[in-house]
This record gives C-alpha cells, structure tokens and sequence, in this order.
C-alpha cells in the first residue's frame, strides 16, 4: 500500500486512496492490476502552493509521478536569472528514474498537489518484472516527450497569443474544457510572456466567444475557431 507522507491525519485515508488508485487509472490509461502494483510500490506526497519537491544542486534519488495539482521545473542561474524549463501536470514523470543523481533544476509546486514517489531504480526493475507495467510506463514516457517536444516548437515559431492559444487547447484536451480555469499569471510564465499579454488574449477569446469561463471552468465554444488563431 502507498504511504502517504506530507499530509494530515489518517481519518478517510482509504477512501482518498481509492481515489488515487482511480487517478492513476485514469491519467496513464491502465488496467487496475498495473495502478494496483504502482501504488503499492509508489509513496504518496502532498506539496503546497510554492511548495519545493525538489532544489537545484540536490542529490536526487526519487522518481515522481504527477496525479494532481501541476509543478513547475525551474533552472536558475548563477546571477540569479530564472528559466522555466518544463510545467508539469497529471501523468507526468519528473525526476531521477534509473538511478540518483545531482538534479540541475528546481522543482516547485504551483498549486497543491499530489504526487506519486518512487525510490530511483524501482520502475525499470517493476517494468522488467512485469511487462504490461512496463508498455504502460513506455506508453506514458513517449506521451510526456511528444508534449514537451510540442512546447518547444511553439516556443520557437509561434506568437505570444499563439502560444497561450495552443496552451488552452492542450490543456483542455478532447473534453473542450479546463477546470479550474486557468490562473493567468501562471498561464503567461507558461507561454513565457507578460500577464498583461496573456490577460488580453483571453478577455478577446470570450469576447469572441470561442471560450466562455467561470469560477469552476473555462470552456472552449468553438474549438476550431481557436485552433485558427495559433499563429
């Protein structure tokens, strides 16, 4: 059974571990047995917002898998500069798989979140024990890289309103939806651009009304429409 560490008092921790167990499910699009041995092998993490998973220079020796919230991995340099090199979300893997090592980046949670910890070395020896777990995990490594490998292309050819344009389509995935909507700061560091920038393109997308957002939700009307504007 996945430990929880980090978080509160043990009252309904079963209940909330069946929740889990169906997230993993979910977000790697496996058979219970697999999200069964996972967890069992996994220790359940809980960061706060700004929360640090992990520090820049740290001799990491754990492999994370994201089931809720969203981090950010952030490399800083010796004047100080800041560059965000990836956001990271559910089903997405951050860390040291094989073995530990030095990590070169810090990784911080932009929101409460809920991660799946792993001791460096334990996936490669499950994924060789049991094939089905180790197609899941290829399967979720290759989904991860196409992602990352989409954000830098748009970073490099796209315009800024392109970039948080393509950024709400991803996030909003077939369901046409993100909930909760997104915070716009947090949306312009993604996009790498201002908040003002980032403000504007929104207001003009409901304005439009290809995207139409509450409190819960931001829905996207007109998918198509959207898809046009990412230039």
């Amino acid at each position: 059974m996945a430990r929880r560490q980090g978080g509160g008092p043990a009252e309904g921790y079963l209940e909330g571990e069946a929740y889990l167990r169906a997230t993993l499910e979910v977000i790697l699009s496996c058979e219970s047995e697999v999200a069964a041995a996972l967890f069992a092998q996994g220790r359940v993490r809980e960061f706060g917002r700004r929360g640090h998973v992990a520090r820049q220079g740290d001799l990491l020796g754990t492999m994370w898998l994201v089931l809720n919230g969203r981090v950010k991995i952030e490399s800083s340099s010796s004047s100080g500069r800041s560059s965000q090199l990836a956001l990271c979300g559910p089903g997405d893997w951050i860390g040291q798989y094989a073995r530990p090592a030095t990590y070169l980046a810090d990784i911080v949670a932009l929101e409460p979140s809920t991660l799946l910890a792993f001791a460096s070395g334990d996936l490669p020896r499950l994924a060789a024990a049991h094939s089905t777990l180790g197609a899941t995990l290829a399967a979720s490594f290759a989904r991860q890289l196409e992602n990352i490998t989409a954000r830098l292309d748009a970073r490099s050819t796209l315009t800024a309103r392109g970039r948080i344009y393509s950024e709400l389509l991803r996030r909003a995935g077939d369901a046409h939806s993100i909930a909760p909507p997104p915070i716009v700061a947090e949306l312009a560091h993604v996009a790498q651009t201002t908040r003002e920038t980032a403000s504007r393109a929104v207001a003009e997308l409901e304005r439009r009304g290809i995207v139409a957002r509450n409190a819960e939700t931001l829905r996207i009307n007109s998918p198509r429409l959207l898809a046009e504007l990412v230039i």
